[in-house]
């Protein structure tokens, strides 16, 4: 069986809160619980007419988009005329505009990607700087993004630095949670044999720093960023058994043939939620596809090219295919909210204490970047008040993620971009 160390929880989240799974009831109960954010992107925007609730209210059981979180109302916010301001502008086309800057904030550089940090990753930093240190940054996961270029990506680091999401679930269980394959197989390597990036830069009297320095500016920063990729590998690997007391690696659905959205989708949704649970890490994303979607949705019954039928938004049978398409990625954003929800800590649960960005490269098929389709979720540690729509005509959406810094304890008064609107939305916190 694949497990997780008690020291290594208890380290990751935070000393007390990693006593949760495994303390006596009432001392659990006394212990704080860490805030924790999820970003999950799906493509092409939603038709218009199938997303907002029904004559301006908040009834989501009258939105062909959202009447899955009804039994969510509660943490569910929803904002309308928010616009992307970032993404009017600049190299590649409407989509990976589109993708690379709704999580940033920053126009596309000459080279196609973003121009500074995904939130998610200043949120992972301020956690990674603070006292809640986890194992791992951040854990990205996607569901057939299929490219590697601007519309394949929305993770970054900081300009021009990609993160890659995880596609292979059962990568993705030994990557966060260390050792070998689900269900059996060998721990994973001793910390005696982690120590590959100290033995590179120490062997050789030097030889690999020396080499490094006379490598030009642009390609040792992006060496950095691997190295550091790899160096939060090893400390990942480096809390794999040496105990009985653990966490216990997600039983996976077994693959097949063909596509595998579905199966791969609900392996994801399941290794999320225990990498949070067990402290692995408090920042997550989940990517369903790439900017203009996958090829088509066969898998749904949907033999069309997805985007060419996001561009059918007049056609009443594209739009009914359409809402086909959106109501299954909203049923897996419900599901990861349902896990959640199943876990306790403290007084409430792991969905209480997590706040999930759902949002589109795009608002419709038409290329529109007004009024997106952009939700939160979940609590925030009960800084989110739910059950609600803000209205925010024209407001650039750097504005909401000022409040997500805010709601997650960070100070920022300006995300993003500094030409476009800056502040936390009004409202929201």
């Amino acid at each position: 069986m694949l497990t997780i160390t008690r020291r290594s929880v208890l380290r990751g989240l935070g000393v007390a809160p990693a006593l949760l799974p495994f303390l006596p009831r009432g001392m659990a109960a006394a212990a704080p619980a860490p805030k924790r954010f999820i970003c999950v992107f799906s493509p092409n925007g939603r038709p218009p007419g199938t997303f907002f609730p029904a004559a301006g209210g908040f009834d989501l059981a009258t939105s062909e988009c959202l009447k899955m979180f009804v039994p969510f109302k509660n943490q569910t916010v929803l904002f309308r005329g928010l616009t992307n301001a970032a993404a009017r502008t600049g190299p590649s086309d409407t989509h990976g505009r589109g993708m690379v800057s709704w999580l940033t904030g920053y126009q596309s550089l000459s080279n196609a990607w973003a121009g500074g940090a995904s939130i998610d990753q200043v949120i992972a930093t301020h956690i990674q700087t603070g006292s809640g240190q986890t194992p791992r940054k951040s854990l990205e996961l996607g569901v057939v993004t299929e490219t590697a270029n601007e519309r394949g990506r929305m993770i970054f680091d900081g300009p021009s630095q990609p993160r890659s999401p995880i596609e292979d679930p059962r990568e993705a269980v030994r990557t966060i949670l260390g050792g070998g394959a689900p269900g059996g197989g060998p721990a994973g390597p001793s910390p005696q044999q982690l120590s590959a990036l100290d033995f590179l830069a120490n062997q050789q009297n030097g030889e690999f720093t020396r080499v490094l320095r006379k490598v030009a500016a642009a390609d040792r920063a992006r060496i950095d960023q691997h190295l550091t990729a790899l160096r939060e590998l090893e400390h990942a690997l480096k809390a794999t058994p040496t105990g009985a007391s653990a966490c216990v690696a997600p039983a996976l659905e077994p693959s097949g043939t063909g596509r595998q959205d579905l199966v791969i989708s609900k392996n994801h949704v399941k290794t999320m939620v225990a990498a949070l649970a067990c402290g692995i890490t408090r920042v997550g994303s989940i990517q369903w596809q790439r900017a203009t979607g996958a090829r088509d949705l066969a898998f749904l019954g949907l033999p069309e090219n997805f985007h060419t039928l996001s561009h059918q938004e007049s056609n009443p049978a594209s739009v009914v295919k359409l809402v086909k398409a959106n109501a299954w990625f909203a049923g897996e954003i419900a599901e990861l909210m349902r896990q959640l929800q199943e876990r306790s800590e403290n007084n409430g649960t792991m969905l209480d204490n997590t706040l999930i960005l759902w949002g589109s490269e795009i608002a419709t098929g038409s290329h529109s970047f007004d009024n997106l389709p952009f939700v939160l979720f979940g609590g925030a540690g009960g800084a989110l008040r739910g059950g609600r729509i803000l209205e925010t005509p024209a407001i650039h959406h750097n504005r909401l993620l000022v409040s997500i810094c805010n709601l997650m304890g960070l100070p920022q008064q300006t995300f993003g971009d500094g030409r476009f609107q800056q502040g936390p939305l009004p409202g929201l916190v």
